[in-house]
C-alpha cells in the first residue's frame, strides 16, 4: 500500500505564524524572529514516512527543537547558520544529523535550508532490510558525516530524491518513490557514522549484494529459457521466500517481478536488431516466455514507451 503523496506550501511574514507553522511540523520545536524584518517560506514534497522540507528565512531568526520520533538531516544552503546539536556544534554549508531525543538549537540569517525528514519506524525497516538485521540499532554516533566523499554522496543523492519528491507527475508512481525512499535512507545510514558494530552491519550487508547479484547475474543469463523464481532461488542457494524478501528489501521487487524485467529486456535487445522482413512480433514474445503477444505488447509499452513494433521497425 504506497503511503499518500504530500505537497505543502506556506509562506508569511508574521513571525508568530511562522513558528506555528514550524511547531505543527516539527512538534516540540519554536522559532524566534530576531530582525525587525522577517519572511519564512517553507515547502514539503513527499510523504509522511520520508520528506523533504525547503526552508527559506529572510531576517534573523532563532531556533530550538527537541527531536521527536523522527531522524532529520539538515543541509544549509545559503546564508548564515550556526547550530548545535548536544554539546556538538557546527556551521556553514554542511549537512548534519539529528535523531529522537536531540536537543537542537540554531541562529540563522537569511538563510536557506534542505531538510530530509526520516519516520524513525521507516528508517528502523530501511536498516533491517539493508542488513537484515531486524534487531539493528538504529542510533547514531554524532551528526556529521563519517567523511568529506560520503557527505557528498549524501547531497547529491539527497537532490535526486527532492526532484522525485517535487514532481507532481510522479505522485502516481509509487514504485518510483518507495525506491527513492529505500536509496535515500540507505545512503543515509552509510553516510552517517551508526552506533553498534560497523563490522556485524558491513558482513550482512555484504553476503545481502553477493546473493542479489548471484540472483541478477543468474537472471540475465538464462532469461531466455522457461525458468522460475524457483529456479532462481535454487540458483541462489536460498529458499525463494528469503530471496523474494531480500530482492523486495533492497531492489523493490520480487524475483518474477526482475525475471520479467529481464525477459523484457531481452526481447527489447532482439527486436533492436532483428530483420523486420522475417521477424514477427509474437515470435520474439514466445521466445523471451510470453505466450501471448498482446500481453507482451501491453508490458513492452509500459516498460519503454512505445510499442514493440516500431522498435522492429526502427
Amino acid at each position: 500500500m504506497s503511503a499518500e503523496v504530500l505537497h505543502w506550501r506556506w509562506e508569511t511574514r508574521d513571525p508568530g505564524v511562522a513558528d506555528q507553522v514550524v511547531r505543527d511540523t516539527y512538534p516540540g520545536s519554536a522559532l524566534k524572529q530576531l530582525s525587525s524584518f522577517g519572511r519564512f517560506t517553507q515547502v514539503l514534497d513527499g510523504d509522511a514516512g520520508v520528506n523533504e522540507v525547503r526552508m527559506r528565512l529572510e531576517g534573523s531568526f532563532e531556533g530550538a527543537s527537541i527531536m521527536g520520533d523522527e531522524v532529520l538531516v539538515v543541509l544549509p544552503t545559503a546564508g548564515e547558520f550556526a547550530w548545535s546539536v548536544g554539546d556538538e556544534r557546527g556551521m556553514g554549508n554542511h549537512p548534519f544529523l539529528c535523531q529522537p531525543g536531540d536537543r537542537i538549537r540554531s541562529r540563522q540569517a537569511d538563510a536557506s535550508l534542505q531538510l530530509m525528514s526520516f519516520d524513525a519506524g521507516a528508517m528502523a525497516g530501511f536498516a533491517a532490510d539493508a542488513y537484515g538485521m531486524p534487531d539493528v540499532d538504529v542510533r547514531f554516533d554524532g551528526p556529521d558525516p563519517v567523511s568529506p566523499d560520503l557527505e557528498r554522496f549524501w547531497i547529491a543523492t539527497a537532490e535526486l530524491a527532492a526532484a522525485v519528491f517535487r514532481d507532481p507527475a510522479l505522485d502516481a508512481m509509487p514504485i518510483v518513490h518507495a525506491t527513492t525512499r529505500r536509496h535515500l535512507a540507505m545512503v543515509t545510514l552509510e553516510a552517517f557514522r551508526l552506533a553498534g558494530e560497523p563490522e556485524v552491519r558491513l558482513a550482512a550487508m555484504g553476503r545481502r549484494q553477493r546473493l542479489r547479484g548471484r540472483a541478477v547475474a543468474y537472471l540475465d543469463e538464462h532469461a531466455h529459457e522457461p525458468i522460475t523464481s524457483d529456479d532462481v532461488a535454487r540458483a541462489v542457494g536460498v529458499p525463494t521466500r528469503v530471496l523474494d524478501e531480500l530482492l523486495r528489501a533492497t531492489a523493490g521487487s520480487t524475483t518474477a517481478d526482475l525475471l520479467g524485467r529481464a525477459r523484457l529486456a531481452g526481447a527489447h535487445a532482439e527486436l533492436a536488431r532483428a530483420d523486420a522482413e522475417s521477424t514477427t512480433i509474437a515470435a520474439v514474445a514466445r521466445a523471451w516466455g510470453y505466450r501471448d503477444a498482446a500481453a507482451f505488447a501491453r508490458h513492452y509499452r509500459a516498460a519503454y514507451g512505445r510499442p514493440p513494433s516500431h522498435t522492429l521497425r526502427s
